[in-house]
């Protein structure tokens, strides 16, 4: 399915590389989580805390295992979150918050809303003998131009 990575039995293996693409080098790796949207969650604003915490943890694990990447604007990330259940457009943006703000955390951005990044949310069905995991999927393009 991809070439250019191993997955573990469960695809869940946080692996990365780094190819050329029409569009210039193509950063690839994986984050290892469970997004869901956290719009229609009820509890505890703790256990809300907790669990960006891990998303986000995970996030910089993720990046840093693939050599800590910095693009520089302007780039499109695009974050795919592979899962057994999609989500509909307005819930996707809160399943992938935590995982947007620590990547621009760990790019030395001020925030997401940088000029000239474009962050493409994207889903996909995981494989049928994945389906008890999910993971997102990133992919970070510099754009030719400057």
């Amino acid at each position: 399915m991809r070439a250019n990575r191993e997955r573990g039995e469960h695809g869940t293996e946080n692996a990365g590389s780094c190819s050329a693409h029409s569009g210039g080098p193509v950063i690839h790796f994986v984050i290892p989580i469970h997004t869901t949207t956290k719009d229609n969650e009820r509890g505890h604003w703790a256990k809300r805390h907790t669990r960006n915490k891990k998303e986000r943890e995970a996030t910089r694990i993720a990046w840093v295992g693939v050599g800590s990447p910095s693009p520089k604007p302007p780039c499109a990330i695009t974050l795919i979150r592979v899962a057994s259940r999609p989500l509909d457009s307005q819930n996707m943006g809160s399943a992938m918050k935590a995982v947007i703000d620590e990547l621009a955390h760990c790019f030395g951005w001020p925030s997401d809303r940088v000029e000239g990044v474009d962050w493409l949310p994207a889903q996909q069905k995981s494989p049928k003998k994945a389906r008890s995991t999910s993971w997102v999927e990133v992919k970070i393009r510099e754009y030719p131009f400057a």
